[in-house]
């Protein structure tokens, strides 16, 4: 039954979360079952797009004054006077 799952949510190309979650949902009716599962999926897209934003804007690294070296401004100073 979890192989058919499977290679069902891979011909809708839904993500691995939607079935992988399923097993631990807790509902009353079918409605809220699917409820939370679609839910579940959203977060999960939601999820993936924000890392893949952040991933694709190539922000720099922050860059602090502990990792700054004083001895190549010493030069610079040295080199002006």
């Amino acid at each position: 039954m979890e192989t058919l799952i499977k290679t069902c949510c891979k011909k809708l190309r839904i993500g691995q979360g939607f079935y992988e979650g399923y097993k631990d949902i807790q509902a009353q009716t079918h409605e809220e079952f699917l409820l939370k599962l679609l839910q579940q999926e959203l977060k999960n897209r939601e999820m993936t797009r924000k890392k893949r934003l952040l991933k694709t804007a190539n922000f720099d690294v922050i860059k602090t004054l502990e990792n700054y070296s004083l001895s190549y401004s010493n030069r610079f100073e040295n080199a002006i006077c």
